[in-house]
């Protein structure tokens, strides 16, 4: 199972199945190296951290009724993955005609197959404990996907937007924004109705995502709380591909 520039690796879970595959036909084993595997046996052998998993308070989260079961799933994997060396990207959970729980990790230097199959091992008993993944698949099967996050990498949190500064993205909003929240009445007028947006990634700053709209140039700001879905937005060049056939087909006639 591939998407552009990402690497899968799907694993059947629930009902006491369990089949984890590499890529079509596996060739390899993998496993923990020492560091993750001692990481991992503290949370495995502490029945405590097993019911708190990756959790900074409880109460936080049981308090947070508006808080998305995703997000809350994410907030407890993340310090699991953190211990084993990987950033937890973003979570996505499809709960209709197929039931899949999809991860998109990352690391310094990228992420290879063999990580995607790691984590999937490493994260076979605290799947089991967490109560959100019981209120996503009431008990029942899904598949875990393991993937990089792409060359269109998600950004979510706010150091994603940070980090990224410098970078094009794609950035859609929940509903159209006011001039006030865009802090831009010009841009507002003329484009009274947007919700997916283009351009430069200028930063971070007071909640809110800076950025250079391809529009005019404008600089706009964006209140992440109203940010339903942004990425990185990859810019191929192809120009010299393009030259390069079209110097072929001149040849050939």
């Amino acid at each position: 199972m591939f998407s552009l520039g990402k690497i899968f690796v799907p694993v059947l879970r629930g009902g006491g199945n369990r089949i984890t595959k590499v890529g079509q036909n596996p060739t390899f084993f993998f496993g923990l190296t020492r560091d993750q595997s001692e990481a991992m046996s503290k949370v495995e052998t502490n029945p405590e951290q097993n019911t708190s998993l990756a959790r900074t308070s409880e109460a936080d989260l049981n308090s947070a009724q508006s808080v998305k079961v995703e997000d809350r799933l994410m907030f407890r994997l993340t310090e699991i993955l953190a211990a084993l060396g990987y950033e937890l990207v973003h979570v996505e959970v499809q709960t209709h005609r197929q039931m899949i729980l999809r991860l998109f990790i990352d690391k310094p230097g990228g992420i290879g197959i063999e990580d995607c199959a790691l984590v999937s091992k490493a994260l076979d008993q605290p799947l089991e404990q967490l109560p959100e993944v019981t209120e996503l698949f009431k008990s029942g099967a899904y598949e875990l996907e393991v993937s990089s996050p792409g060359v269109d990498r998600p950004l979510r949190k706010e150091q994603d937007f940070m980090r990224f500064k410098g970078r094009r993205i794609r950035l859609n909003t929940f509903r159209p924004l006011a001039a006030e929240e865009l802090e831009n009445n010009s841009y507002a007028s003329l484009n009274p109705r947007q919700k997916n947006f283009l351009g430069e990634l200028l930063g971070f700053n007071s909640g809110k995502v800076h950025m250079r709209s391809n529009i005019g140039n404008a600089e706009i700001k964006i209140p992440l709380a109203l940010v339903a879905k942004a990425n990185l937005d990859p810019d191929f060049d192809f120009s010299d591909q393009e030259q390069t056939d079209s110097k072929s087909r001149q040849k050939r006639n």
